[in-house]
């Protein structure tokens, strides 16, 4: 992306006649900001824009290469650092779902694995004041879902949001934290060392500016970023009054997925998950219950866009992918066309939850599409 034309957002976003919310909305109906420069003025006017406001969007200073405010010249000197970026609306490398939400964010401040952003989201989400069970569950889910080849996003909150940015890392490291602070800020200060290991490992994503400190309304605010980066949304353990509730119905209002996972029937932090459960959100007991539907979502998505396809998700096509000694037994197994589950279980003799392991994985690895219960391979 041109540099001017990222000094121009900057400009924009720092701008108290402007504002991170009205350019937002601005670039959702304009597109770009050549277009929204180029629009005749009465056209601003009956589209709300004041006097004021188009007079400071066709100075010609906007797009000058000079930075001018110290803010300005901080970030453009913070994304000269190797593996720090700055991405703006228009930018090539602006997530492709995140444009279809109501209030895309015009600026994300990013730190890390860039490439994270091309690949298969899932968020998990949940309580800060998690039991023993719901970390657990967290972190194994998010680990699972890592190993088969998606990303896990969530906020770098204490309780159920660490726990699934730890299991991720320990699997193949693909996790991403959307954090409600300035990027080269830490909250809660206890998630120093977690935070130290996501920016030189996973990616960590901020649209506030630099310094920007922890306030109340910023972590709903991100959580739109959570849910709009995502295929689908996992609730852990959630109060009835959770914010985690607040994402899983952004993600509904952004026909994202949601998941939830059960608790005890008497346990106040499990009466969120078991709201949604209720109104029709999908029941979770593995990372396999959450993968069809994403995959799906992500092939949809990305035969209507110019998103890279990663790497964990080859065509089903392809060839020469390496199997397993399991894998291998699997396919060898699948003599028909759309053969059940059940028969090539009897075939192998091998456990259930073996078999649809490794057909996961066959499916991820384009050796086997899944289709309600029935199986073919992709020869």
């Amino acid at each position: 992306m041109e540099e001017r034309c990222l000094l121009a957002y900057l400009r924009l976003q720092n701008n108290s006649l402007i504002g991170p919310r009205c350019l937002s909305q601005t670039l959702t109906h304009f597109g770009s900001l050549g277009e929204l420069i180029g629009t005749p003025d009465q056209q601003l006017i009956d589209s709300g824009f004041t006097g004021r406001q188009i007079e400071f969007l066709k100075d010609s200073s906007l797009f000058s290469a000079n930075p001018e405010s110290a803010e300005i010249e901080a970030a453009i000197q913070w994304q000269s650092t190797p593996g720090q970026q700055l991405i703006c609306y228009e930018s090539s490398d602006y997530p492709f779902l995140l444009k279809e939400i109501a209030l895309p964010p015009p600026l994300l401040f990013c730190s890390g694995n860039l490439s994270l952003l091309e690949t298969p989201i899932c968020a998990i989400v949940g309580s800060r004041k998690a039991s023993s069970y719901g970390l657990r569950i967290a972190k194994w889910i998010a680990n699972e879902l890592s190993q088969l080849g998606f990303t896990v996003i969530s906020g770098l909150a204490r309780g159920v949001d660490s726990a699934a940015h730890a299991g991720a890392l320990l699997g193949s490291k693909n996790t991403i934290a959307v954090i409600g602070t300035g990027i080269d800020r830490v909250y809660p200060s206890s998630n120093q060392a977690l935070a130290k290991q996501m920016h030189s490992e996973g990616l960590v994503v901020s649209e506030f500016a630099l310094g920007a400190p922890p306030r109340a309304h910023h972590f709903p605010q991100r959580n739109r970023i959570i849910s709009g980066l995502s295929l689908g949304v996992l609730v852990v353990e959630a109060s009835l009054r959770s914010g985690s509730l607040i994402t899983a119905n952004l993600a509904l209002e952004q026909n994202r997925n949601v998941f939830a996972i059960p608790g005890p029937v008497d346990s106040l932090s499990s009466a969120g998950c078991h709201k949604l459960l209720r109104e029709g959100a999908k029941l979770v007991a593995s990372a396999e219950d959450i993968c069809e539907d994403l995959l799906n979502g992500w092939r949809t998505q990305s035969s209507t866009t110019q998103a890279i396809v990663p790497t964990a998700f080859p065509s089903s096509r392809s060839r020469g992918c390496q199997l397993s000694e399991l894998e291998r037994r699997v396919v060898e197994a699948i003599t028909e066309t759309n053969m059940l589950v059940d028969t090539i279980v009897a075939a192998t003799r091998l456990e259930p939850s073996s078999v649809n392991h490794a057909l996961m994985q066959l499916e991820i690895k384009g050796a086997v599409e899944l289709c309600g219960g029935r199986v073919q391979r992709c020869d």
